[in-house]
């Protein structure tokens, strides 16, 4: 499959109504709240990220690969979910692989042997063997009960179940609460619950303490 488009970057206003939510459709369903997205130990900023190859194989060019990725942080794509379903590449290799390295929602596919791009690989090849990054996760709270903007830009994809920060507002709370936030990193879930893109966004916008469960953006050589 190809990596999925985003929407339109928006800033995050304060929820007014159900209204005032951009939709995506379809959402993907929410994951369970004891994930692989939890926040890790913080991990020091100067330390090499941890990366292994997987080889992962199907029969045809049109068979999906098992994950369901997006390109928000290109060159690079990132691992929005994986497919349950067992005989997928991405099970098979799952299954046979070591623990540590297992695909995993929010890893980055970060390389692969091919000399085309990313994007082809994923879409035309049979065979590839793709570098994984795995993410540095931290968490930020922003309290919003006396803010009016929370100073965040942010764009996701149709099936996502991700916040992509684009931007970030000088004069937001999230600057001066939260400067751990970083342009390029995402948000994966909200005060403990993941969920759709769109419950991301209705979580963003509550006039209260938010605690956000984030990966950062990739390290590239």
């Amino acid at each position: 499959e190809e990596a999925e488009e985003a929407e339109e970057a928006e800033d995050v206003a304060p929820l007014q109504a159900a209204s005032d939510v951009p939709r995506a459709e379809p959402p993907a369903p929410a994951r369970e709240a004891t994930g692989a997205l939890e926040p890790d130990p913080a991990r020091e900023p100067d330390q090499a990220p941890v990366q292994f190859n997987a080889e992962l194989k199907r029969k045809l060019a049109n068979e999906g690969w098992g994950w369901i990725i997006d390109d928000m942080n290109a060159p690079v794509l990132f691992v929005d979910n994986c497919s349950d379903v067992a005989s997928s590449p991405v099970g098979k290799y799952n299954s046979s692989a070591p623990p540590d390295q297992r695909i995993q929602p929010g890893d980055y596919v970060v390389g692969s042997t091919s000399c085309r791009t990313l994007r082809e690989v994923v879409s035309h090849s049979l065979q590839a063997t793709y570098l994984i990054q795995r993410p540095r996760r931290y968490s930020a709270t922003v309290d919003m009960t006396h803010e009016s903007k929370i100073g965040l830009k942010v764009k996701y994809s149709n099936r996502g179940t991700c916040l992509f920060i684009e931007a970030i507002d000088s004069d937001g709370a999230s600057t001066v609460q939260a400067p751990q936030l970083g342009q390029g990193d995402r948000i994966v879930s909200i005060d403990g619950q993941p969920g759709s893109a769109v419950d991301l966004m209705r979580g963003l916008r509550a006039k209260a303490v938010i605690q956000l469960a984030c990966v950062g953006s990739p390290t590239l050589a």
